[in-house]
């Protein structure tokens, strides 16, 4: 995913700073180009700035962006983290996640101690299962 993200942002953020840096202060230097790109993401950015200085090539370069990144890239991110976190329900056990999140919860001091007052029973049933 980082190897279609990053080559794509980075010539967007190349290509706004060659077209606009001349002519707008905030695309003159290729983080100012980020963080102006970035601002398109979030619905924040003036575009009509752009506008006045190329309608044509504005709408195809803010457009190509808008596309690539926020429906195709993006859309492909939240189908990569969905299909893993049914993957990991559909593996672990009840027991499995509860053990899981007192360990992260209690230091391992405390997590050692309950563990050793379990009867040696119980700790062989619950990894069978």
């Amino acid at each position: 995913f980082v190897l279609m993200l990053l080559p794509t942002f980075t010539g967007c953020v190349l290509i706004t700073n060659r077209m606009y840096g001349a002519y707008l202060e905030e695309y003159s230097t290729v983080p100012g180009a980020l963080l102006q790109l970035y601002q398109l993401l979030e619905g924040e950015l003036d575009v009509q700035r752009l506008l006045k200085l190329d309608v044509a090539w504005t709408i195809v370069v803010l457009l190509l962006f808008y596309i690539a990144i926020r429906f195709l890239l993006l859309n492909a991110f939240v189908a990569i983290v969905v299909d893993s976190y049914y993957a990991v329900k559909l593996t672990s056990t009840r027991a499995e996640k509860w053990n899981g999140l007192a360990r992260w919860v209690l230091p391992s001091m405390v997590w050692n101690g309950i563990q050793s007052l379990k009867p040696a029973s119980q700790d062989a049933s619950t990894s069978a299962a």
